[in-house]
């Protein structure tokens, strides 16, 4: 059994600053595909495919002139039989975040945002150390007044920095003909296309009010 769990407080103010195509629902806006993007990305490299989704997406915040959400919650099917369930919102005035998968040899999490990984199990709770090119790190300040509105904020936070770096590592090396370094390897474009179509079916699941939508096989 798998949680992704995550509350923030992004767009709790309804004065908050993001774009017009961010707040449009036909422009693929909102937090679905803002956030929840990246933890399907999570999703299948920890766990492997997705087989089916029942979602329902939602209005936290009362945003009149925001057609896309501001939250989701997604019930989920993995091929190998795992269920679990990914939830956010940006509209909590408070913060929550889990990330657990569950198994019947034990179990294991993140505690925080990304900041430590722990597994437990018969022996006890252990500390995991995770690889080198996954581990968060602290993103160096941005010049003097780079950021100012509300969606700057939200797309500058900096836990993402360190595996940003390794990233543009594995680009620069590709482009000049070099292997990639070792540790976790870049996504590919047909990582990309099994995402959108686990976006998709998520999409249908939510205009028919929840019901149950088989993902699409994409051959990853």
């Amino acid at each position: 059994m798998a949680t992704w769990l995550m509350h923030v407080p992004v767009l709790t103010d309804p004065a908050a600053e993001i774009p017009a195509w961010w707040a449009d629902a036909a422009s693929r806006g909102g937090w679905l595909w803002a956030h929840g993007s990246q933890l399907i990305d999570q999703i299948r490299v920890t766990l492997g495919e997705f087989e089916g989704v029942s979602a329902s997406l939602a209005h936290v915040v009362d945003r009149p002139s925001m057609t896309a959400d501001d939250g989701f919650v997604v019930h989920f099917r993995m091929r190998n039989g795992t269920v679990g369930v990914m939830q956010s919102t940006a509209g909590d005035w408070g913060v929550v975040v889990e990330t657990r998968v569950t198994g019947s040899a034990g179990s294991a999490w993140i505690e925080g945002v990304g900041a430590v990984v722990k597994a437990a199990g018969p022996r006890g709770v252990r500390t995991v150390e995770p690889p080198e090119g996954a581990r968060a790190g602290q993103a160096p300040p941005l010049p003097e007044g780079a950021v100012r509105t509300t969606y700057e904020r939200m797309i500058t936070f900096g836990v993402e920095y360190a595996p940003y770096v390794e990233l543009a590592t594995a680009f620069a090396a590709r482009i000049g003909g070099d292997d990639i370094p070792p540790g976790p390897q870049p996504a590919t474009f047909a990582d990309g296309v099994a995402q959108m179509a686990v976006l998709d079916a998520i999409m249908e699941s939510a205009a028919r009010r929840g019901q149950w939508v088989v993902v699409e096989d994409t051959g990853t």
